[in-house]
C-alpha cells in the first residue's frame, strides 16, 4: 500500500502538467508569451523581485512543455523546451543577483529556443510566431 502512494503522487503530478488538447497547449503558449513579454518589459526598469518571480514562472511553464513533448516522444521539441527552461532558470538567478548582462544573455537563450521550435516544420502542436 505504501509503495503505491509515491507512484500515485507522481502520476498526479504528471496529470497536472499534461495538456489534454490543442487548446490547452495553445493556452500554455499564451502564458509563456505573456511571461516573456513581462520579463522584457520589467528588464527596462530593473525591477529585481518581479524579474525573479516572472523568470521562475517562465521556468515552470517550460518545464510543463518539456514534459509534454517527452511524453509524446518528440526529443527535438523537448530539447527546445529544455533549452528555454534552462534560460529561464539562468534569468531567475541573474535577476536575483542583479546581473544585468547575464540576465540579457539568458533572455536571448529563451528567445533562440522559441524561434528554433517555431521555425521548424509545423505539425499539430507547433505554431508559427506572430509576424
Amino acid at each position: 500500500m505504501f509503495r503505491i502512494l509515491p507512484v500515485l503522487a507522481a502520476l498526479a503530478l504528471v496529470a497536472q502538467t499534461e495538456f489534454q488538447d490543442e487548446a490547452e497547449y495553445r493556452e500554455e503558449m499564451r502564458k509563456i508569451e505573456h511571461a516573456f513579454t513581462a520579463l522584457s518589459e520589467y528588464r527596462g526598469v530593473r525591477m529585481g523581485p518581479e524579474l525573479e518571480r516572472e523568470a521562475a514562472r517562465l521556468e515552470e511553464l517550460f518545464t510543463d512543455v518539456e514534459r509534454f513533448w517527452k511524453a509524446r516522444g518528440n526529443e527535438e521539441a523537448a530539447s527546445f523546451a529544455g533549452m528555454a527552461k534552462d534560460g529561464a532558470e539562468e534569468a531567475r538567478t541573474a535577476a536575483r543577483d542583479g546581473d544585468d548582462k547575464s540576465f540579457d544573455a539568458a533572455l536571448d537563450t529563451v528567445a533562440a529556443s522559441c524561434e528554433g521550435c517555431h521555425k521548424e516544420p509545423l505539425d499539430k502542436y507547433r505554431f508559427r510566431l506572430p509576424e
